[in-house]
């Protein structure tokens, strides 16, 4: 016979064992999702040297849990090319952080810059909707002024740049209007003009160096958003 202490402990852990064990997974953490084009895949850069995986890597250091970044970029890429890639691979959200960084290829390519303002509003809401509906967790980040990189010093740095300036505008207009935040890595990147080690081998994309000084700028925007999540 069970004495009446011992019944207890008995009943007591067959009640617990009925219960499933929770286990924390990988993707319990606050999730990350970064979209863009050449910039956000770190294209002449090393994978872990890339902005989003150094933001990442700044965040745990600082003991913040966050996902590896779920990237969907492509070397470029302009904002219709994004848009058709969400579309096909349909991220399964919420995500706790939105990354956007989209545009260059659209002025590159020489579209006009209201096909650019329409797509952004695209974008602007399907990214709202990734996020559970929370648009304070999308963070943008402008498009570099890669009128200072060597690749673009025959090709009338100065009209790039006034080009980038406009696209930019209407960027920042559109995350405004969406509730966004947005983090400027313009003004830093036309550093790359006379600090050859902000420049990519290739001449055209920034150097991990300029990469790391990106997520230390998006780092004190984004970490809120998932620190308290904790």
């Amino acid at each position: 016979m069970l004495t009446t202490v011992r019944r207890a402990f008995f009943l007591s852990f067959l009640s617990l064992a009925a219960v499933p064990f929770v286990t924390l997974r990988a993707d319990a953490a606050p999730r990350f999702l970064a979209l863009g084009d050449s910039y956000t895949i770190g294209t002449a850069v090393d994978e872990k040297k890339r902005w989003v995986n150094e933001l990442v890597r700044l965040m745990r250091e600082d003991s913040v849990q966050i996902s590896d970044p779920q990237v969907i970029a492509r070397n470029g890429w302009t904002t219709g090319d994004l848009l058709a890639a969400l579309d096909k691979e349909k991220p399964r959200g919420p995500f706790d952080l939105v990354t956007i960084m989209i545009g260059v290829n659209n002025q590159f390519q020489g579209q006009p810059i209201e096909n650019y303002r329409k797509d952004l509003v695209t974008l602007f809401a399907a990214a709202t909707k990734l996020t559970g509906g929370d648009p304070r967790k999308i963070v943008v980040l402008s498009i570099p002024d890669y009128s200072a990189m060597p690749f673009a010093q025959d090709k009338d740095p100065e009209k790039i740049s006034a080009q980038v300036a406009k696209f930019n505008s209407v960027l920042l207009e559109e995350t405004r209007r969406a509730r966004a935040r947005m983090v400027d890595v313009t003004s830093v990147s036309r550093f790359a003009k006379t600090n050859k080690q902000l420049v990519a081998e290739d001449g055209l994309h920034p150097s991990w160096r300029l990469h790391g000084v990106w997520a230390r700028l998006v780092y004190p925007v984004a970490r809120p958003l998932v620190a308290k999540l904790r």
